[in-house]
């Protein structure tokens, strides 16, 4: 991998980071249900970061996708939070945050062609292998 998406990766850690602080601040000061709903969902949004970051740290294209989607889903729930607490600091930067994210990672998705294995790169096809052959019945 080269060294530009490394410094990439380590940046975009550093932005979730950020934006997974405000949004479990804010979801602590919630009420009851709506504190289980928003813990839910930011369980799941740390799930599908963490599985995306692995996969664009192993240089998968839809890694980077499955980020984008994790942050503009991110934001979206910012402006969920904020319709029950309003705005404050920690909202602010947290979707400050996100939304650099998303812009990092939308940017860092790439071509297809960025992403072919080694066999595609030196024009080795796939072989196809004849059935195996079955020996004759004796009478």
């Amino acid at each position: 991998m080269e060294k530009a998406k490394r410094i990439t990766l380590m940046f975009l850690d550093v932005v979730l980071l950020a934006v997974f602080i405000g949004l479990i601040s804010k979801a602590f000061e919630l009420k009851r249900a709506v504190f289980y709903a928003e813990f839910i969902v930011v369980l799941f949004l740390i799930a599908v970061a963490f599985v995306s970051l692995i996969a664009a740290f192993n240089a998968m294209r839809w890694g980077f996708i499955l980020l984008s989607i994790s942050f503009a889903l991110t934001f979206l729930n910012m402006a969920v939070i904020y319709l029950f607490r309003g705005i404050d600091a920690s909202v602010s930067v947290a979707a400050i945050a996100s939304a650099l994210g998303f812009l990092l990672s939308a940017i860092s998705i790439g071509k297809r062609e960025d992403y072919l294995t080694e066999a595609e790169e030196e024009g080795i096809e796939e072989i196809e292998v004849p059935p195996k052959k079955r020996p004759a019945k004796k009478n």
